[in-house]
């Protein structure tokens, strides 16, 4: 912990105060510590909390051919990005199946309601990742 030490004394008819920041070493090698913590975890969440999507989405989605369960993927695009997609077309597709039909599933068209797969999984990973970001937080502010 950083703390200012310094007491104001008099010499001749002036004053004059020394001030002594103690610690700041070892605060400075607590964020350093801290910041690959930081990046590490953040990492983790993004990647844990795409995983956790895509099960759910496939749990969700409705499965008459399964090509859209097997189309339901995640593309890791950096150490904070990931997408999870769903494409009726990345399935094993019969030649006869080759339309791609994920946005009518999700949102769904004049003639058959929304399923909405996609958006429900985002909801259920949401308070994961929200959670150990909070958690990051705390614990970086407790420095």
């Amino acid at each position: 912990m950083a703390v200012i030490r310094g007491l104001p004394k008099q010499t001749g008819l002036t004053v004059t105060g020394d001030v002594h920041v103690l610690g700041v070493q070892a605060a400075i090698a607590k964020l350093q510590s801290m910041k690959r913590f930081a990046q590490l975890e953040l990492g983790f969440t993004v990647t844990a909390t795409a995983a956790i999507m895509e099960t759910r989405a496939k749990e969700l989605v409705p499965k008459i051919t399964h090509n859209l369960e097997h189309g339901i993927k995640t593309q890791h695009i950096g150490p904070y990005d990931s997408i999870v997609a769903a494409s009726s077309m990345d399935g094993d597709v019969e030649a006869k199946n080759k339309k791609e039909y994920a946005a009518f599933v999700e949102f769904g068209t004049s003639k058959m309601a929304p399923r909405r797969f996609m958006t429900n999984a985002w909801r259920d990973s949401y308070p994961f990742a929200v959670g150990r970001l909070q958690s990051l937080a705390a614990r970086i502010q407790s420095l």
